[in-house]
């Protein structure tokens, strides 16, 4: 497993490449979430409907964590464990970008990190971590961290974050360096923390350069709390830092970011230099029965084209189009609108099976898309157009806010004028 950054910029689009065995993962890289290893709803047999092409995989260690005993009598590693195969790339995360993070009472040490299991909340040292990492044993890791901060969180909490979080990363990078299995076989990535505080961040990463050379990548740590409230920011939000982090980071490292950021936000990332995201956001999408249909194709004019399609809307309801013209996924070549409104009304799971196999189809394209644009040196221009779609949505959904709001007080006026006039007769 290595991987080689072409083009050693620190705060522009960037292009690169992972190979494990003989597949090559270009990027930027879109890492498939997961939970149990398996990406949700899709069995690895239907997963083979939305592409064959060698993936990356986001394993979150909460969805994992009651399987290591099973690993540990395997001993093969999470990938052939659970189906991804040799030529995947799973990417070992602790925390699930599509839950909200919980805030866990630590108590008196600062030794420890809570993992929340469907199970139940587990407490893990950094040596226990560097034991579930073995029994996993994925091609690429983070070190242990607590990234529990975000933009309103208090200066002590942030120092808080820091302490732990270097404790625990002289411990996973003392083991890594011990463990000859991993050396060769996965690679090392660091958190780096600090919330909205650019003089801490600097200080964090001055602190942690002295290790630069066993650790191959950087993770962006900190800067929401995960869940659906992600899926709001905004590059305003978070730009500073970023780009404070990657001037500061060396340039011939991958930079990592999890979290649902909406398609937007993601290009925007890209342009400061970050490569590699996961598909939480497709997720997220899919919970939601929303369909995403945003246009990537500057050829083609994106008038009249929804962002996104909120397929629960009775609108839908004899609409026997595809959701997406042109679209060559499984769902928009043999099912329609209706038919998906229909399987969300009477609570069929073949519903989240479709759109799920639409969204993640819509993300791999998208990408595609990214790379060939950033190779081509337009990639301001695609980030332009999908903007332009993105903000008409906002628009439009402020408009009908608006409306909401509007009809509200309209018919809490008339319940008044009603009630008045019944007392006075």
């Amino acid at each position: 497993m290595k991987y080689v950054i072409d083009s050693l910029s620190k705060c522009s689009p960037r292009s690169g490449h992972f190979q494990k065995n003989d597949s090559i993962l270009h990027l930027p890289m879109l890492l498939q979430y997961t939970k149990c290893a398996i990406v949700p709803y899709l069995s690895k047999e239907v997963f083979n409907y939305v592409t064959t092409d060698a993936q990356g995989y986001s394993i979150c260690l909460d969805t994992t964590i009651n399987m290591v005993d099973a690993l540990s009598a395997y001993r093969k590693g999470i990938a052939s464990f659970s189906g991804i195969g040799s030529d995947g790339i799973s990417f070992l995360t602790i925390k699930n970008p599509t839950v909200v993070n919980k805030t866990a009472d630590h108590g008196d040490t600062k030794d420890t990190m809570s993992i929340y299991a469907r199970s139940g909340r587990k407490i893990i040292s950094a040596n226990q971590y560097m034991d579930l990492v073995s029994s996993h044993h994925p091609d690429v890791f983070h070190s242990l961290c607590d990234g529990e901060t975000n933009a309103t969180s208090s200066k002590r909490r942030i120092m808080k974050s820091m302490d732990r979080s270097k404790a625990f990363l002289e411990i996973c990078l003392q083991r890594y360096r011990q463990s000859e299995s991993l050396k060769s076989g996965s690679l090392f990535v660091a958190a780096i923390e600090g919330g909205y505080n650019l003089r801490h961040r600097e200080e964090y990463i001055k602190e942690i350069l002295v290790h630069n050379s066993d650790i191959h990548g950087y993770f962006l740590d900190g800067l929401h709390s995960n869940g659906f409230t992600a899926t709001s920011l905004t590059i305003d939000n978070i730009k500073e830092i970023v780009k404070k982090c990657n001037e500061l980071l060396p340039a011939d490292k991958f930079k990592v970011m999890f979290g649902p950021y909406n398609p937007v936000v993601m290009l925007q990332l890209i342009q400061l230099g970050v490569d590699v995201f996961d598909s939480s956001y497709c997720y997220i999408a899919t919970k939601n029965r929303c369909a995403l249909t945003f246009s990537f194709d500057m050829e083609s004019s994106s008038n009249g084209r929804d962002f996104d399609m909120d397929l629960k809307d009775p609108k839908y309801k004899e609409d026997f189009s595809a959701v997406l013209s042109g679209c060559n996924c499984l769902t928009c070549q043999k099912h329609t609108r209706a038919y998906i409104h229909h399987l969300i009304n009477t609570k069929e799971l073949l519903a989240s099976i479709l759109l799920m196999i639409h969204n993640s189809h819509h993300f791999i394209e998208f990408f595609k898309t990214i790379r060939q644009s950033i190779a081509s040196g337009n990639f301001q221009e695609l980030i332009d157009f999908v903007k332009a779609q993105f903000d008409r949505r906002c628009l439009l959904d402020e408009n009908i806010q608006k409306i909401v709001e509007l009809d509200e007080v309209t018919k809490k006026g008339k319940k008044t004028v009603s009630s008045d006039e019944l007392s006075l007769s």
